[in-house]
Parts: C-alpha cells; sequence; structure tokens
C-alpha cells in the first residue's frame, strides 16, 4: 500500500473480508494439517481495518457491511480526482463464498 500511495497510482483494492483465511478456521484442522497443527499462516485477526493500513499510507480507505455502503465508497473512490489509491474492505459473512480446501 505505501508503494501505491507513494507513486500516487490510481489503484482500488478490494478486499472480501470473511474474517478466516480460505475458511480455515471453520474446518477440521486435524483433517487438513495432521500433524502441523501449530501452522500460523492460516490465521490472522479477524475483521482486521485493512482501510485503515490505507489511510496510515495516506490513501483514501472504507470500511463497508452493507451493499448501500459498498455503493457509496466505490461512487467515491470513482470519482474523486485526480484519482486517489484507495482501498474498499467489505466485510462479509464468513461462511460465505468458502472456498473448497484444496487451495
Amino acid at each position: 500500500m505505501e508503494t501505491i500511495v507513494r507513486y500516487n497510482l490510481p489503484v482500488l483494492i478490494m478486499v472480501l473480508n470473511n474474517a478466516g483465511v480460505y475458511g480455515q478456521d471453520r474446518r477440521d484442522k486435524e483433517k487438513l494439517c495432521g500433524s502441523a497443527l501449530s501452522d500460523p499462516s492460516p490465521q490472522y485477526i479477524p475483521q482486521l481495518a485493512y482501510e485503515q493500513m490505507m489511510q496510515a499510507c495516506g490513501g483514501m480507505g472504507f470500511a463497508c457491511s452493507t451493499q448501500e455502503a459498498l455503493h457509496a465508497a466505490m461512487t467515491g473512490c470513482v470519482q474523486t480526482q485526480p484519482r486517489t489509491p484507495a482501498l474498499i474492505n467489505i466485510y462479509m459473512d464468513p461462511n460465505d463464498g468458502q472456498e473448497n480446501g484444496s487451495v
């Protein structure tokens, strides 16, 4: 994000924040990881405020949990002139869009 802001690139990042990595925290860890249950890679802070990280770098950041808020954030990003680096953090239901685990 810092590089995007430093060079003032007209980039819009959209984070689909489902409070987990690949649904890992909702599946049987023993079945998936075997003895590697301590692997920290699928762990992170649920509801992480990515939009605040973009703001800290000097870009625009928005948090959305409704379609209306998402529409307003996207409209604000597109209509800003000159274009400014932006991030929209879309909080989703953790059970929406789960992948199949074969990544």
